[in-house]
């Protein structure tokens, strides 16, 4: 017969009823308790803190409850809730565990066994608030770092930002610990770390902050900070490419950012302004849990070996893994509102590199960008907004990029809107001077012009523009005057005009409008544009149309420069939102950043710019002319 050691006296004694309590029954096999009955009745169950505490005989003579099962059902009682722990009563503990009888016989008091759940509670990190809300600065969010996974550059490419721009705080959310339950020490340099747990994870991150003496703050559930609430998901499992947009705006909402192994954004259909779900992406290399799980069946002592490959879950997970993208979010929190930046990370050679506004952050120095562009999008003249345009000037002048990159739908063309004209809206949309409008868009077009020395001007042909096209089909006799050259007077603005539909690519970007079908592809805009132009890693897709920031593997959606009522839009509810666009890069990497413009307010460098009042930038009346000249 086979026996069994006791744990506590280490006597081997054979595997029976009569000399060990039952402590489950799987399937008839009986499984029993690892202490003798001897030592049961003798000592009892060992306690919190390593003390023995006497314990108490269930009636069926198959469980001795001791301080242990006291505490475990105080902690079950409270929900794990330092507050609510504190309100329960002994009297309301003995009537809804029905202990009252073996609370005597034990001579254990309601006082210990309530001090034993607080003290377990606080080693499992459950004191810890649930939220916290904080004061105006500039914080980094950064996710998923997965322990080991996180490597030497990006510590350093974090910890250069976060000295570099003076962050108040490093806000952590996702996993932080990794397959085999480890931090990375790394992280012992952040002392301004504030760490979003997960509920899995909070024992373990509350116990490597105690045992090495460390400033972090950790938080249990979410972050309030300037109106946007910065919490953990777990809705999109790590492995999968269902994408940021679908999580409900009813759980989390208005602002919001949390944890998604891809850099992604997408704009909400509110009554507010700019209001969105953003994630910052992953720190961590793309991977999947590569550790051998020992099975081990003590019954028997059969093992068994568990390779990841031998499962279709993780050979999927491998593949999925792919899609991950580095970065992290800069928030800035001011008294005016708050301002959002996503910046994505790239690996260029042994380095890590992003970039921040007008330079380039890497994991060993700051550099200076090879390429700058400046895009914008969707203006729609005369309906444009002065703030907006006013912002971008004072961006555009620090910026100093060497190419201004205009997505399109410079001009509404309503003058000539043909489905205006169907619908019968001529004394709304077609008795619109046609040559006011022109002259709008000319002036805005020269007056981005002079904004910095741009060594290149481009123009993309768009859909409002096309409307012209659309006029001239019906009536060709007058295609020489009704068309965008002449009647925008591009030539003579400094501008390239890039024909409809034609993508502009300028080194690692592509630049195109985004009113392309794109027939056989699947998905939203940008994961069509993403697929349909192979947009690999270290590029990025730039586009306009949409009249809203997204984010989307490595497609970037520019927001609007016009007003957010074109007059044929719904006003009382949208996504549309307000800003420019601005594109570095560095040794053919692509990085591309979304400058939003929240209520006639942008945040460039270490201000925050204003547009409000913004007065003089166009000519109070434009000209038009037509010149003759002899062909040679």
């Amino acid at each position: 017969m086979a026996g069994k050691i006791c744990k506590m006296c280490g006597a081997i004694k054979p595997a029976t009823e009569e000399h060990w309590y039952v402590s489950k029954i799987i399937n008839g096999k009986i499984y029993y308790r690892g202490t003798c009955r001897e030592c049961v009745e003798k000592y009892g169950y060992k306690a919190h803190g390593g003390r023995a505490s006497a314990g108490v005989l269930s009636p069926e003579g198959n469980h001795i409850y001791s301080a242990t099962d006291f505490v475990s059902a105080l902690i079950t009682l409270s929900r794990n809730d330092v507050g609510r722990l504190a309100s329960i009563s002994e009297a309301e503990f003995k009537s809804k565990t029905r202990s009252s009888a073996f609370l005597r016989k034990t001579g254990m008091s309601f006082k210990d066994i309530k001090s034993m759940a607080f003290e377990q509670l606080r080693r499992d990190g459950y004191a810890n608030p649930e939220d916290i809300r904080l004061p105006a600065g500039v914080y980094m969010i950064v996710g998923d770092s997965h322990g080991k996974w996180t490597r030497r550059p990006m510590f350093d490419l974090l910890r250069r930002v976060s000295r570099e721009l003076r962050v108040d705080a490093v806000i952590h959310v996702g996993h932080i610990v990794d397959d085999d339950n480890e931090i990375s020490y790394l992280w012992d340099d952040f002392d301004n770390l504030v760490v979003v747990a997960k509920p899995e994870e909070l024992r373990t991150v509350h116990r490597y902050v105690a045992d090495n003496s460390l400033r972090w703050r950790i938080v249990r559930d979410r972050i309030a900070a300037g109106g946007v609430n910065i919490c953990n998901q777990e809705l999109i499992s790590d492995y999968a490419r269902v994408p940021l947009r679908l999580l409900d705006s009813q759980l989390f909402e208005d602002r919001t950012i949390c944890n998604l192994h891809r850099l992604e954004r997408a704009p909400r259909c509110t009554d507010a302004e700019a209001e969105y779900i953003a994630s910052p992406g992953c720190v961590c290399e793309p991977h999947i849990v590569k550790t051998i799980r020992q099975i081990d069946f003590k019954e028997g002592y059969i093992q068994k070996l568990a390779y990841p490959t031998g499962f279709s879950k993780y050979r999927r997970a491998s593949q999925l893994s792919r899609l991950w993208n580095q970065g992290f979010i800069l928030l800035k929190v001011t008294s005016a509102g708050s301002f959002l930046l996503q910046c994505q990370i790239h690996t260029v050679g042994k380095q890590k590199a992003c970039a921040i506004f007008d330079k380039i952050y890497t994991s060993s120095g700051v550099e200076k960008p090879d390429r700058k562009i400046m895009a914008v999008a969707d203006t729609h003249s005369p309906e444009f907004d002065p703030r907006v345009l006013e912002v971008q000037k004072q961006i555009a002048k620090r910026f100093a990029g060497d190419c201004l990159v205009d997505l399109g739908d410079i001009i509404s063309f309503g003058s000539l809107n043909h489905h205006s004209m169907e619908r019968g809206e001529i004394s709304e949309y077609a008795s619109k001077d046609i040559m006011k409008e022109c002259a709008v868009a000319h002036a805005i077009l020269k007056a981005r012009g002079s904004w910095a020395p741009w060594k290149r001007r481009v123009l993309l042909y768009a859909n409002h523009e096309r409307f012209c096209q659309d006029f001239v089909r019906k009536n060709p006799q007058l295609a020489s005057l009704l068309n965008v050259p002449t009647l925008l007077a591009v030539e003579s603005a400094g501008y390239e005009l890039v024909a409809h539909k034609t993508p502009l690519k300028i080194g690692p970007f592509l630049f195109i409008h985004g009113d392309m079908k794109l027939y056989g592809e699947t998905g939203r805009l940008p994961d069509k544009l993403s697929k349909a132009f192979n947009i690999k890693r270290n590029m990025a897709v730039v586009h306009g149309h949409t009249h809203s920031s997204e984010i989307r593997q490595r497609s970037y959606s520019v927001p609007m420069s016009g007003t957010t009522n074109q007059l044929y839009n719904e006003t009382a509810a949208s996504y549309w939102n307000q800003g420019c666009a601005l594109c570095s890069s560095y040794k053919e990497a692509a990085f591309v950043q979304i400058i939003d413009c929240v209520y006639g307010r942008s945040w460039y460098a270490d201000e925050v710019i204003s547009g409000l009042g913004a007065k003089g930038l166009l000519p109070k009346k434009m000209l038009f002319s037509i010149n003759y000249k002899e062909s040679q």
